[in-house]
Protein backbone atom coordinates (compact mmCIF):
# COMPACT_ATOMS: atom_id res chain seq x y z
CA UNK A 1 0.00 0.00 0.00
CA UNK A 2 1.81 2.67 -1.41
CA UNK A 3 1.17 6.34 -0.33
CA UNK A 4 -0.01 8.73 -3.12
CA UNK A 5 1.35 11.95 -4.49
CA UNK A 6 -2.15 13.68 -3.20
CA UNK A 7 -1.38 11.92 0.36
CA UNK A 8 2.71 13.53 0.24
CA UNK A 9 1.10 16.85 -0.41
CA UNK A 10 -1.62 17.05 1.79
CA UNK A 11 1.11 15.65 4.55
CA UNK A 12 3.36 18.31 3.56
CA UNK A 13 0.65 21.01 3.98
CA UNK A 14 -0.65 19.08 7.26
CA UNK A 15 3.00 20.22 8.65
CA UNK A 16 2.64 23.47 6.79
CA UNK A 17 -0.52 24.19 8.90
CA UNK A 18 1.20 23.16 11.95
CA UNK A 19 4.48 25.01 11.68
CA UNK A 20 2.08 28.18 10.95
CA UNK A 21 0.50 27.48 14.39
CA UNK A 22 -2.97 25.61 13.20
CA UNK A 23 -4.32 23.60 16.26
CA UNK A 24 -3.89 19.99 15.44
CA UNK A 25 -7.66 19.50 15.55
CA UNK A 26 -8.68 22.00 12.78
CA UNK A 27 -6.23 20.40 10.91
CA UNK A 28 -6.39 16.55 11.29
CA UNK A 29 -8.82 15.78 8.80
CA UNK A 30 -6.12 16.49 5.92
CA UNK A 31 -4.19 13.06 7.19
CA UNK A 32 -5.09 9.91 7.68
CA UNK A 33 -5.14 9.51 11.60
CA UNK A 34 -4.46 5.41 12.34
CA UNK A 35 -2.39 2.76 11.44
CA UNK A 36 -2.86 2.97 7.70
CA UNK A 37 -1.64 7.17 8.33
CA UNK A 38 1.32 5.88 10.32
CA UNK A 39 2.70 3.74 7.39
CA UNK A 40 2.01 6.06 4.88
CA UNK A 41 4.25 8.91 7.20
CA UNK A 42 6.62 6.12 7.66
CA UNK A 43 7.25 5.51 4.65
CA UNK A 44 7.45 8.77 2.98
CA UNK A 45 9.70 10.32 5.51
CA UNK A 46 12.13 7.10 4.72
CA UNK A 47 12.38 7.72 1.41
CA UNK A 48 12.48 11.29 1.36
CA UNK A 49 15.17 11.14 4.34
CA UNK A 50 17.51 8.63 2.53
CA UNK A 51 17.18 10.93 -0.74
CA UNK A 52 18.16 14.06 1.55
CA UNK A 53 20.93 12.23 2.98
CA UNK A 54 22.30 10.66 0.02
CA UNK A 55 22.15 14.21 -1.54
CA UNK A 56 25.14 15.51 0.88
CA UNK A 57 26.82 12.48 0.49
CA UNK A 58 27.13 13.38 -3.04
CA UNK A 59 28.48 16.89 -2.62
CA UNK A 60 30.71 15.46 0.36
CA UNK A 61 32.02 12.88 -2.28
CA UNK A 62 33.38 13.99 -5.53
CA UNK A 63 33.01 10.84 -7.35
CA UNK A 64 30.12 8.43 -8.26
CA UNK A 65 28.46 7.25 -4.94
CA UNK A 66 29.29 3.21 -4.51
CA UNK A 67 26.03 1.28 -5.07
CA UNK A 68 26.44 -0.59 -1.69
CA UNK A 69 26.53 3.24 0.01
CA UNK A 70 23.51 3.75 -1.67
CA UNK A 71 22.02 0.66 -0.34
CA UNK A 72 23.65 0.72 3.21
CA UNK A 73 21.04 4.10 3.75
CA UNK A 74 18.18 1.95 3.36
CA UNK A 75 18.42 0.15 6.46
CA UNK A 76 19.80 2.44 8.67
CA UNK A 77 17.38 5.08 7.86
CA UNK A 78 14.47 2.09 8.45
CA UNK A 79 16.34 1.50 11.80
CA UNK A 80 16.45 5.21 12.92
CA UNK A 81 12.41 5.57 12.11
CA UNK A 82 11.85 2.38 14.04
CA UNK A 83 13.48 3.35 16.84
CA UNK A 84 11.40 6.37 17.52
CA UNK A 85 8.66 4.90 16.69
CA UNK A 86 9.10 2.14 19.79
CA UNK A 87 10.63 5.33 21.55
CA UNK A 88 7.63 7.25 21.60
CA UNK A 89 5.40 3.82 22.14
CA UNK A 90 6.54 2.89 25.61
CA UNK A 91 7.28 6.34 26.49
CA UNK A 92 3.23 7.22 26.13
CA UNK A 93 2.90 3.93 27.75
CA UNK A 94 4.85 5.09 30.53
CA UNK A 95 3.71 8.64 31.46
CA UNK A 96 -0.16 6.77 30.61
CA UNK A 97 -0.70 8.67 27.45
CA UNK A 98 -0.85 5.76 24.71
CA UNK A 99 -4.42 6.82 23.27
CA UNK A 100 -2.64 9.63 21.93
CA UNK A 101 -0.09 7.49 20.05
CA UNK A 102 -1.30 7.80 16.38
CA UNK A 103 -1.99 11.45 16.79
CA UNK A 104 1.11 12.44 18.13
CA UNK A 105 3.44 10.40 16.20
CA UNK A 106 1.92 10.91 12.34
CA UNK A 107 2.02 14.76 13.35
CA UNK A 108 5.45 14.68 14.47
CA UNK A 109 6.56 12.26 11.48
CA UNK A 110 5.22 14.62 9.08
CA UNK A 111 7.22 17.86 10.32
CA UNK A 112 10.08 15.48 10.26
CA UNK A 113 9.00 14.79 6.52
CA UNK A 114 9.18 18.54 6.37
CA UNK A 115 12.64 19.17 7.37
CA UNK A 116 13.89 16.09 5.25
CA UNK A 117 12.43 17.67 2.51
CA UNK A 118 13.97 21.15 3.40
CA UNK A 119 17.42 18.87 4.23
CA UNK A 120 17.19 18.21 0.27
CA UNK A 121 15.78 21.01 -1.20
CA UNK A 122 18.31 23.35 0.19
CA UNK A 123 21.03 20.30 -0.31
CA UNK A 124 20.50 20.45 -3.78
CA UNK A 125 20.47 24.32 -3.98
CA UNK A 126 23.93 23.93 -2.52
CA UNK A 127 25.08 21.86 -5.29
CA UNK A 128 23.53 23.91 -8.25
CA UNK A 129 24.08 27.64 -7.09
CA UNK A 130 27.11 27.52 -4.89
CA UNK A 131 27.15 31.04 -4.98
CA UNK A 132 24.11 31.88 -2.67
CA UNK A 133 25.15 29.05 0.02
CA UNK A 134 25.47 31.08 2.62
CA UNK A 135 22.02 32.74 2.21
CA UNK A 136 20.22 29.39 1.64
CA UNK A 137 21.85 27.92 4.39
CA UNK A 138 20.92 30.37 6.66
CA UNK A 139 17.49 30.25 5.49
CA UNK A 140 17.21 26.18 5.77
CA UNK A 141 18.56 26.74 9.78
CA UNK A 142 15.87 29.35 10.47
CA UNK A 143 12.98 26.93 8.85
CA UNK A 144 14.70 24.37 10.70
CA UNK A 145 14.58 25.74 14.42
CA UNK A 146 11.24 26.63 13.34
CA UNK A 147 9.97 22.88 12.84
CA UNK A 148 12.13 21.44 16.17
CA UNK A 149 9.98 24.37 18.03
CA UNK A 150 6.77 22.85 16.33
CA UNK A 151 7.49 19.46 17.78
CA UNK A 152 7.85 20.51 20.71
CA UNK A 153 4.51 22.53 21.01
CA UNK A 154 2.89 19.65 18.98
CA UNK A 155 4.07 17.07 22.16
CA UNK A 156 3.02 19.98 24.76
CA UNK A 157 0.01 20.38 23.24
CA UNK A 158 -1.65 16.90 22.25
CA UNK A 159 0.40 14.72 24.91
CA UNK A 160 -0.80 17.61 27.76
CA UNK A 161 2.92 17.18 29.45
CA UNK A 162 5.25 19.26 31.02
CA UNK A 163 7.77 22.18 29.24
CA UNK A 164 10.39 19.35 30.58
CA UNK A 165 9.20 15.79 29.09
CA UNK A 166 7.87 17.50 25.77
CA UNK A 167 11.64 18.76 25.24
CA UNK A 168 12.83 14.96 26.23
CA UNK A 169 10.75 13.77 23.20
CA UNK A 170 12.32 16.17 20.75
CA UNK A 171 15.97 15.64 22.00
CA UNK A 172 15.16 12.03 21.73
CA UNK A 173 14.55 11.68 18.43
CA UNK A 174 17.91 14.44 17.99
CA UNK A 175 19.80 11.60 20.52
CA UNK A 176 17.80 8.55 18.46
CA UNK A 177 19.71 10.20 14.89
CA UNK A 178 23.15 10.50 16.14
CA UNK A 179 22.69 6.55 17.61
CA UNK A 180 22.00 5.44 14.15
CA UNK A 181 24.94 7.85 12.91
CA UNK A 182 26.94 6.33 14.96
CA UNK A 183 25.89 2.94 13.63
CA UNK A 184 26.22 4.19 10.17
CA UNK A 185 30.16 4.73 11.07
CA UNK A 186 30.00 1.17 12.33
CA UNK A 187 28.31 -0.79 9.81
CA UNK A 188 29.30 1.38 6.51
CA UNK A 189 32.37 -1.21 6.59
CA UNK A 190 29.88 -3.86 6.56
CA UNK A 191 27.76 -2.36 3.35
CA UNK A 192 30.35 -0.89 1.55
CA UNK A 193 34.01 -3.20 2.29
Amino acid sequence: MIPSISQLTSGLSFAFSLLRGRPFDLIKSQVNIGPVGLWHVLFITCIISILAKLAIFQIAIPHELPIRMILSTIPLMVIELSLFVFFVFYLLRIINRINYFYNFTIAFFWLVTLQSSLVLVVTILLWVLPGISLLVAIIGAVISIQILISQFKIAKQLLDVSTLAAIGIVFGNIIIGLIVGFLDQIFYGFFVG
